[in-house]
Protein backbone atom coordinates (compact mmCIF):
# COMPACT_ATOMS: atom_id res chain seq x y z
CA UNK A 1 0.00 0.00 0.00
CA UNK A 2 2.83 2.65 0.69
CA UNK A 3 6.26 2.84 1.83
CA UNK A 4 7.50 4.82 4.33
CA UNK A 5 11.96 5.44 4.95
CA UNK A 6 12.94 4.65 8.43
CA UNK A 7 16.77 4.99 9.49
CA UNK A 8 18.95 1.92 9.88
CA UNK A 9 23.04 1.66 11.82
CA UNK A 10 25.15 -1.11 10.84
CA UNK A 11 28.44 -1.84 12.13
CA UNK A 12 31.31 -3.80 10.74
CA UNK A 13 34.53 -5.11 12.68
CA UNK A 14 37.82 -7.31 11.30
CA UNK A 15 37.40 -6.35 7.43
CA UNK A 16 40.05 -7.21 5.35
CA UNK A 17 41.18 -6.29 2.43
CA UNK A 18 42.80 -8.46 -0.15
CA UNK A 19 45.33 -6.36 -2.19
CA UNK A 20 46.54 -2.91 -1.79
CA UNK A 21 44.86 0.42 -1.96
CA UNK A 22 45.77 3.59 -4.06
CA UNK A 23 44.18 5.93 -0.91
CA UNK A 24 41.75 6.21 1.78
CA UNK A 25 38.65 4.85 2.43
CA UNK A 26 35.64 7.06 1.09
CA UNK A 27 31.82 5.90 1.36
CA UNK A 28 29.38 6.65 -1.73
CA UNK A 29 25.44 6.57 -1.86
CA UNK A 30 24.32 3.71 -3.81
CA UNK A 31 20.10 4.19 -5.25
CA UNK A 32 18.77 1.94 -7.26
CA UNK A 33 15.70 3.48 -9.33
CA UNK A 34 12.97 1.91 -6.61
CA UNK A 35 14.92 3.64 -3.68
CA UNK A 36 15.04 7.09 -5.08
CA UNK A 37 11.15 7.50 -3.99
CA UNK A 38 12.44 6.45 -0.01
CA UNK A 39 15.56 8.03 -0.64
CA UNK A 40 14.08 11.83 -1.20
CA UNK A 41 11.95 11.03 2.01
CA UNK A 42 14.54 10.10 4.08
CA UNK A 43 16.03 13.10 2.69
CA UNK A 44 13.11 15.35 3.87
CA UNK A 45 12.93 13.80 7.47
CA UNK A 46 16.57 14.56 7.79
CA UNK A 47 17.60 10.91 7.89
CA UNK A 48 21.14 11.50 5.55
CA UNK A 49 23.39 8.49 5.08
CA UNK A 50 26.55 8.56 7.53
CA UNK A 51 29.70 6.76 7.42
CA UNK A 52 32.84 6.53 9.90
CA UNK A 53 35.86 4.60 10.50
CA UNK A 54 37.74 3.88 13.78
CA UNK A 55 40.32 2.01 14.16
CA UNK A 56 38.98 -0.94 12.10
CA UNK A 57 35.37 -0.92 13.17
CA UNK A 58 33.33 0.38 9.98
CA UNK A 59 29.95 2.51 10.93
CA UNK A 60 27.10 2.95 8.41
CA UNK A 61 23.82 4.76 8.56
CA UNK A 62 21.39 5.10 6.04
CA UNK A 63 17.48 4.75 4.50
CA UNK A 64 17.00 1.82 2.22
CA UNK A 65 18.60 -1.22 1.01
CA UNK A 66 21.37 -2.49 3.21
CA UNK A 67 23.22 -3.50 -0.09
CA UNK A 68 22.55 -3.93 -4.00
CA UNK A 69 19.58 -6.33 -4.62
CA UNK A 70 18.99 -7.25 -8.25
CA UNK A 71 15.86 -6.04 -9.29
CA UNK A 72 13.39 -8.04 -11.82
CA UNK A 73 12.87 -5.00 -14.05
CA UNK A 74 14.73 -4.91 -17.16
CA UNK A 75 16.70 -2.23 -18.57
CA UNK A 76 16.53 -3.75 -21.96
CA UNK A 77 12.77 -3.96 -22.08
CA UNK A 78 12.64 -0.17 -20.89
CA UNK A 79 15.21 0.76 -23.84
CA UNK A 80 12.26 -0.72 -26.18
CA UNK A 81 8.79 0.44 -24.93
CA UNK A 82 8.97 2.34 -27.93
CA UNK A 83 7.79 -1.19 -30.05
CA UNK A 84 4.43 -0.55 -29.20
CA UNK A 85 3.89 2.28 -31.58
CA UNK A 86 6.13 0.75 -33.84
CA UNK A 87 3.46 -2.16 -34.27
CA UNK A 88 0.47 -0.43 -34.27
CA UNK A 89 2.09 1.72 -37.34
CA UNK A 90 3.28 -1.97 -38.81
CA UNK A 91 -0.34 -3.06 -37.83
CA UNK A 92 -2.38 -0.37 -39.81
CA UNK A 93 0.08 -0.73 -42.70
CA UNK A 94 -0.40 -4.61 -43.02
CA UNK A 95 -4.35 -4.61 -42.90
CA UNK A 96 -3.65 -1.95 -46.00
CA UNK A 97 -1.32 -3.78 -47.72
CA UNK A 98 -4.34 -6.30 -48.22
CA UNK A 99 -7.64 -3.56 -48.62
CA UNK A 100 -6.10 -1.08 -50.87
CA UNK A 101 -6.17 -3.59 -53.93
CA UNK A 102 -10.02 -4.51 -53.29
CA UNK A 103 -11.03 -0.93 -52.69
CA UNK A 104 -9.66 0.18 -55.85
CA UNK A 105 -10.49 -2.91 -57.74
CA UNK A 106 -6.90 -3.58 -58.74
CA UNK A 107 -7.42 -7.21 -57.24
CA UNK A 108 -8.61 -8.29 -60.16
CA UNK A 109 -6.00 -7.34 -62.26
CA UNK A 110 -3.77 -9.21 -59.72
CA UNK A 111 -5.73 -12.42 -60.17
CA UNK A 112 -5.66 -11.78 -63.69
CA UNK A 113 -1.69 -11.82 -63.93
CA UNK A 114 -1.53 -14.48 -61.28
CA UNK A 115 -4.63 -16.76 -61.37
CA UNK A 116 -3.45 -19.08 -58.05
CA UNK A 117 -4.54 -16.88 -55.02
CA UNK A 118 -2.52 -18.85 -53.16
CA UNK A 119 0.51 -18.06 -54.46
CA UNK A 120 -0.87 -14.19 -54.62
CA UNK A 121 -0.63 -14.34 -50.75
CA UNK A 122 2.34 -16.09 -49.94
CA UNK A 123 4.22 -13.55 -51.97
CA UNK A 124 2.46 -10.61 -50.43
CA UNK A 125 3.19 -12.68 -46.63
CA UNK A 126 6.33 -12.90 -47.29
CA UNK A 127 7.29 -9.32 -49.02
CA UNK A 128 5.44 -7.62 -45.90
CA UNK A 129 7.24 -10.28 -43.19
CA UNK A 130 10.44 -9.57 -44.67
CA UNK A 131 10.80 -5.92 -45.04
CA UNK A 132 8.96 -5.37 -41.71
CA UNK A 133 11.65 -7.95 -40.21
CA UNK A 134 14.59 -5.62 -41.53
CA UNK A 135 12.75 -2.32 -40.95
CA UNK A 136 12.07 -3.18 -37.28
CA UNK A 137 15.06 -4.91 -36.61
CA UNK A 138 16.96 -1.30 -37.70
CA UNK A 139 14.35 0.17 -35.58
CA UNK A 140 14.86 -2.03 -32.24
CA UNK A 141 18.72 -1.33 -33.14
CA UNK A 142 18.71 1.72 -32.74
CA UNK A 143 15.79 2.42 -29.80
CA UNK A 144 18.36 0.50 -27.50
CA UNK A 145 21.67 2.25 -28.98
CA UNK A 146 20.00 5.55 -27.87
CA UNK A 147 17.91 5.09 -25.12
CA UNK A 148 19.71 2.80 -23.24
CA UNK A 149 22.35 5.50 -22.07
CA UNK A 150 19.28 7.15 -21.01
CA UNK A 151 18.16 4.37 -18.97
CA UNK A 152 21.66 3.52 -17.77
CA UNK A 153 21.28 7.43 -16.36
CA UNK A 154 18.18 7.49 -14.28
CA UNK A 155 19.27 4.17 -12.07
CA UNK A 156 19.33 1.12 -14.23
CA UNK A 157 23.02 0.42 -13.88
CA UNK A 158 25.00 -0.98 -11.72
CA UNK A 159 25.80 -2.49 -9.18
CA UNK A 160 21.69 -2.89 -9.20
CA UNK A 161 21.42 -3.83 -12.61
CA UNK A 162 24.14 -5.80 -15.24
CA UNK A 163 25.78 -3.08 -17.59
CA UNK A 164 24.81 -5.10 -20.34
CA UNK A 165 25.91 -4.77 -24.27
CA UNK A 166 24.08 -4.68 -27.62
CA UNK A 167 26.45 -7.76 -28.22
CA UNK A 168 25.45 -10.05 -25.13
CA UNK A 169 23.41 -13.01 -26.07
CA UNK A 170 20.47 -12.02 -24.50
CA UNK A 171 20.30 -8.88 -25.97
CA UNK A 172 20.76 -10.17 -29.57
CA UNK A 173 18.04 -12.32 -28.70
CA UNK A 174 15.61 -9.58 -27.53
CA UNK A 175 16.83 -7.76 -30.88
CA UNK A 176 15.91 -10.29 -33.37
CA UNK A 177 12.37 -11.76 -31.42
CA UNK A 178 11.29 -8.38 -31.39
CA UNK A 179 12.03 -7.27 -34.92
CA UNK A 180 10.09 -10.86 -35.66
CA UNK A 181 7.15 -10.03 -33.58
CA UNK A 182 6.61 -7.17 -35.71
CA UNK A 183 6.79 -8.76 -38.76
CA UNK A 184 4.14 -11.33 -37.65
CA UNK A 185 2.20 -9.06 -36.15
CA UNK A 186 2.03 -7.17 -39.58
CA UNK A 187 1.44 -10.41 -41.47
CA UNK A 188 -1.26 -10.91 -38.95
CA UNK A 189 -2.66 -8.01 -39.93
CA UNK A 190 -2.60 -8.36 -44.04
CA UNK A 191 -4.12 -11.59 -43.15
CA UNK A 192 -7.22 -10.29 -40.96
CA UNK A 193 -7.48 -7.02 -43.83
CA UNK A 194 -7.92 -10.22 -46.37
CA UNK A 195 -10.99 -11.54 -44.50
CA UNK A 196 -12.83 -8.56 -43.60
CA UNK A 197 -11.86 -6.43 -47.07
CA UNK A 198 -12.31 -3.30 -44.58
CA UNK A 199 -9.68 -1.32 -43.94
CA UNK A 200 -10.83 0.45 -40.71
CA UNK A 201 -12.52 -2.74 -39.40
CA UNK A 202 -9.39 -4.72 -39.95
CA UNK A 203 -7.30 -2.13 -38.25
CA UNK A 204 -9.49 -1.74 -35.09
CA UNK A 205 -9.96 -5.59 -34.52
CA UNK A 206 -6.52 -6.30 -34.58
CA UNK A 207 -5.24 -3.59 -32.37
CA UNK A 208 -7.65 -4.34 -29.67
CA UNK A 209 -6.19 -8.12 -30.10
CA UNK A 210 -3.39 -6.88 -28.64
CA UNK A 211 -4.10 -3.99 -26.42
CA UNK A 212 -6.89 -5.46 -24.50
CA UNK A 213 -5.81 -9.07 -23.30
CA UNK A 214 -2.50 -6.10 -21.96
CA UNK A 215 -5.26 -3.89 -20.28
CA UNK A 216 -7.39 -7.02 -18.82
CA UNK A 217 -4.34 -8.98 -17.88
CA UNK A 218 -3.38 -5.89 -16.03
CA UNK A 219 -5.84 -6.41 -13.48
CA UNK A 220 -6.97 -10.28 -13.65
CA UNK A 221 -5.75 -12.04 -10.21
CA UNK A 222 -3.88 -15.49 -9.78
CA UNK A 223 -2.44 -17.14 -12.66
CA UNK A 224 -4.99 -15.98 -15.43
CA UNK A 225 -3.00 -13.09 -16.50
CA UNK A 226 -0.26 -15.58 -17.50
CA UNK A 227 -3.06 -17.59 -19.31
CA UNK A 228 -4.28 -14.61 -21.10
CA UNK A 229 -0.47 -14.06 -22.14
CA UNK A 230 -0.14 -18.16 -23.47
CA UNK A 231 -3.25 -17.52 -25.65
CA UNK A 232 -3.04 -13.45 -26.84
CA UNK A 233 -1.07 -12.02 -29.60
CA UNK A 234 -0.15 -9.71 -26.44
CA UNK A 235 2.17 -12.27 -25.27
CA UNK A 236 4.29 -11.70 -28.41
CA UNK A 237 4.95 -8.70 -26.22
CA UNK A 238 7.42 -11.28 -23.74
CA UNK A 239 10.14 -11.14 -26.52
CA UNK A 240 11.30 -7.47 -25.19
CA UNK A 241 12.91 -9.07 -21.82
CA UNK A 242 16.00 -10.13 -21.75
CA UNK A 243 15.22 -11.42 -18.40
CA UNK A 244 13.57 -14.39 -17.37
CA UNK A 245 9.94 -14.54 -16.61
CA UNK A 246 8.38 -12.93 -13.39
CA UNK A 247 6.00 -12.35 -11.81
CA UNK A 248 6.72 -9.10 -9.64
CA UNK A 249 5.80 -6.60 -12.47
CA UNK A 250 2.55 -5.32 -13.50
CA UNK A 251 3.19 -5.97 -16.93
CA UNK A 252 1.18 -9.23 -17.57
CA UNK A 253 3.71 -10.19 -20.49
CA UNK A 254 6.70 -10.59 -17.88
CA UNK A 255 5.00 -13.57 -16.80
CA UNK A 256 6.04 -15.73 -19.89
CA UNK A 257 9.10 -16.08 -21.54
CA UNK A 258 9.96 -14.52 -24.71
CA UNK A 259 10.29 -17.83 -27.10
CA UNK A 260 6.21 -18.73 -26.01
CA UNK A 261 5.55 -15.11 -26.70
CA UNK A 262 6.67 -15.51 -30.35
CA UNK A 263 5.22 -19.00 -30.22
CA UNK A 264 1.83 -17.53 -29.78
CA UNK A 265 2.21 -14.52 -32.50
CA UNK A 266 3.56 -17.50 -34.81
CA UNK A 267 0.51 -19.59 -34.11
CA UNK A 268 -2.19 -16.57 -35.17
CA UNK A 269 -0.49 -15.47 -38.10
CA UNK A 270 -0.42 -19.13 -38.94
CA UNK A 271 -3.89 -19.51 -38.87
CA UNK A 272 -5.03 -15.99 -39.79
CA UNK A 273 -2.90 -16.48 -43.46
CA UNK A 274 -4.12 -20.13 -43.28
CA UNK A 275 -7.98 -18.69 -43.39
CA UNK A 276 -6.84 -15.67 -45.69
CA UNK A 277 -6.21 -18.45 -48.18
CA UNK A 278 -9.28 -20.11 -47.83
CA UNK A 279 -11.47 -16.95 -47.91
CA UNK A 280 -9.22 -16.39 -51.08
CA UNK A 281 -10.28 -19.79 -52.78
CA UNK A 282 -13.75 -19.61 -52.32
CA UNK A 283 -14.85 -16.19 -52.65
CA UNK A 284 -15.16 -13.24 -55.64
CA UNK A 285 -11.97 -10.53 -55.87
Amino acid sequence: MGQRSTSATATFEHVDLAGGSAGAWRNDTVLMPPDRQIENSAKRRGMQGDFSESGGRYTVTGSGRVGPQEQDDDPVEASLLGIIAGVMALIAVGVLYATSEYRRGMIRTTFAAVPRRGRVLAAKALVLGGVSFVLGLIGVVVAYLVARPMVRENGFAPPAFPDESISDPAVVRTLLLSAAFMALLAMFAMAVGVLLRHSAAAITLTIVLVVLPVIVGSILPGTLPRLLMYTTLAGGLATQRAKPPTQTLAEPWSLIGPWAGIGVVAAYAAVALALAWWRLRRSDA
